[in-house]
C-alpha cells in the first residue's frame, strides 16, 4: 500500500484503441505510458455478475422445545465483515418443517428493509434462502447447529458470478458519474511502475501501482496483449 493516497488509479477511455508508438502507449487521449513502466496486464470482460446464496433446509421430525442456530456471515458495504446469529426454540404447534423455514425467515428477513444489512431473505416450503444484495462482493457463507433428536438442517447455495465492467462497479472504484456513461466496459487490470511520481493521481515516488482500465467491450483483450508483449510475458 501507498504510505499516502491509494495503489491505484482509473482511466476510462471509451471508443479509444490504445496504440503504442515509439516507447509511449496511450492509454487515454491525454495519459500515455512509457513502455518501461508497464509491467502486465490482466483483461477481464464485463459481465453482469449473479448474487450468491445460502440455503437452510428444515428437514427430519422436530418436537416442541428443540433449538436451531443458524449464523451468516457475509462481506459488508466496508471493509469489515457482518456477522449475525439467529438461534430460534421450536414452539407447541409449530414443529412442521415448513411452519420452522418460515419462522427462520422472519427472523433472518426482519432487517430487510435495512440496506446496512448486506442479504435478504426468503423462503419457499421449507427452505429459507438467503442472498446478497450486492453481485460484486464474494464471502456469504452460512452454519448451523441444532439440539434435536430428529430435526436436521442442511446447509447449501450458490457461489454466484462477480460482476465486472458495470457502471455500479466503475463507481465503486472511484470514477465520477460523468465519465460513465456506458453500460459495460472491458477492464484491464494494468501493472504500473511510474518513473516519476503522479502527483495529480496520488502517486508516491517509485512504488508499484496499478491502473484499472475501462473501455468499450471489444478493445480490452488487445491491450493487454500489448502491454504483455511490452513486458516480456508472450511472445
Amino acid at each position: 500500500m501507498n504510505p499516502i493516497g491509494r495503489d491505484f488509479f482509473t482511466l476510462v477511455a471509451p471508443a479509444h484503441t490504445p496504440t503504442l508508438t515509439g516507447d509511449f502507449l496511450d492509454l487515454t487521449l491525454s495519459f500515455e505510458a512509457h513502455r518501461d513502466t508497464l509491467k502486465g496486464a490482466i483483461f477481464i470482460a464485463p459481465t453482469a455478475g449473479s448474487q450468491r446464496t445460502v440455503t437452510f433446509v428444515v428437514g427430519g421430525v422436530w418436537v416442541a422445545g428443540e433449538t436451531i442456530r443458524v449464523t451468516l456471515t457475509a462481506p459488508a458495504s466496508s471493509r469489515q465483515t457482518f456477522i449475525k446469529s439467529y438461534k430460534y426454540t421450536v414452539p407447541v404447534g409449530g414443529t412442521a418443517t415448513t411452519a420452522i423455514a418460515t419462522a427462520l425467515d422472519a427472523m433472518i428477513g426482519a432487517n430487510d428493509a435495512d440496506t446496512n444489512q448486506p442479504y435478504t431473505s426468503g423462503v419457499a416450503a421449507s427452505t429459507v434462502t438467503v442472498t446478497l444484495r450486492s453481485n460484486d462482493t464474494r464471502g456469504l457463507t452460512g452454519t448451523q447447529s441444532v439440539v434435536s433428536v430428529a430435526g436436521t438442517i442442511t446447509v447449501g447455495g450458490t457461489n454466484g458470478t462477480n460482476s465486472e465492467g458495470q457502471a455500479q462497479d466503475l463507481l465503486d472504484k472511484g470514477v465520477p458519474a460523468d465519465l460513465v456513461t456506458l453500460a459495460s466496459y472491458d477492464t484491464v487490470r494494468i501493472a504500473y511502475q511510474p518513473l516519476v511520481a503522479q502527483p495529480h493521481e496520488d502517486s508516491y515516488g517509485y512504488n508499484a501501482r496499478e491502473i484499472f482500465w475501462y473501455g468499450s467491450p471489444g478493445t480490452g483483450t488487445s491491450l493487454a496483449l500489448t502491454i504483455n508483449n511490452i513486458a516480456g510475458y508472450v511472445s
